[in-house]
């Protein structure tokens, strides 16, 4: 699936991933290929982005995530702002 996390300064990840690991404001969940269509606001914590080259790990304090026919858009913020 498609992949891209974004802040207000800069874009931090954009490519494929096979899982992404995250926290909203329900709790933690993990987006796997074929997910459901899905909206909802970050929690502050990590986002896990599992590739084929390995894990990369971003720090956030809030934002919003869709979920939308294997692509993901994350809008966030990250600790220092």
């Amino acid at each position: 699936m498609e992949v891209v996390l974004v802040t207000p300064q800069e874009e931090l990840f954009r490519g494929r991933a096979r899982a992404v690991s995250l926290r909203d404001k329900k709790g933690e969940l993990q987006i796997l290929p074929g997910h459901a269509p899905f909206l909802s606001t970050l929690g502050a914590g990590d986002i896990i982005i599992d590739t084929k080259s390995g894990s990369k790990e971003f720090k956030v304090s809030s934002g919003v995530v869709e979920v939308h026919e294997n692509q993901i858009t994350l809008l966030a913020r990250n600790e220092q702002e």
